[in-house]
């Protein structure tokens, strides 16, 4: 999901839905490390609501170019957390629950506007088209942004979570290595971007006609 094909009107609704959740995301998990006592992301001046303190250009442009890549990081300090792995499980899933809640928003806006699902198709709307649009792509890209993270593939946010809920050697070893995967995720996407593609088309045709219908 990028934005090739895209008419202009559409395609900056696009930016700005993607700037909008991707502020959101990050911001959850500054949120969180600030709630677990790490004061990291104020003092990286990263717990504001402004995008560019977040963005990692090179991902962001990737994601509007071919449908994924790394949009942002906000650096923290796990040994700073008041509940230790509890405190990592939170961290790790607030931007992902950010992203979820922003699906929620776009859901009920969008079923207020009477836009449902028939079939494959998204028809009704008493609201003006431009704004379903924009509805409609916070809606996509949020269900996309969190199924995404859940990925556990280091360094995503599912992955994180993972290592701080897997006891002992096993758990300490990937929260160990985590730091230190940098770009993996990346690569191991561009080899399976064909089946993530398809199942992120899955979840998202889930989410249409179970939330829309």
């Amino acid at each position: 999901m990028g934005l090739q094909g895209l008419p202009p009107l559409e395609a900056f609704s696009y930016f700005l839905v993607l700037l909008v959740s991707v502020t959101v995301h990050e911001y959850g998990h500054a949120l969180a490390a600030i709630f677990e006592g790490d004061l990291t992301p104020t003092k990286n001046g990263k717990f504001v609501w402004n995008p560019l303190y977040y963005l990692n250009w090179i991902g962001f442009i990737m994601f509007l170019l071919i449908g994924f890549g790394f949009l942002g990081q906000v650096r923290t300090r796990p040994e700073l957390y008041r509940h230790g792995l509890l405190g990592e499980a939170l961290v790790s899933s607030a931007g992902i629950l950010m992203n979820l809640t922003l699906v929620l928003v776009a859901t009920l806006a969008l079923r207020l506007s009477d836009v449902h699902v028939v079939g494959n198709s998204l028809i009704g709307g008493n609201a003006p088209a431009w704004i379903v649009d924009a509805l409609l792509t916070l809606f996509r890209l949020n269900v996309i942004l969190a199924v995404f993270n859940l990925l556990p593939i280091p360094p995503l946010d599912g992955a994180h979570f993972l290592a701080a809920i897997i006891p002992g050697s096993m758990g300490a070893s990937l929260r160990h290595f985590l730091p230190r995967s940098g770009y993996l995720a990346f690569f191991v996407l561009i080899l399976l971007q064909q089946p993530v593609g398809q199942f992120l088309g899955l979840v998202l045709d889930f989410a249409y006609t179970n939330l829309l219908k």
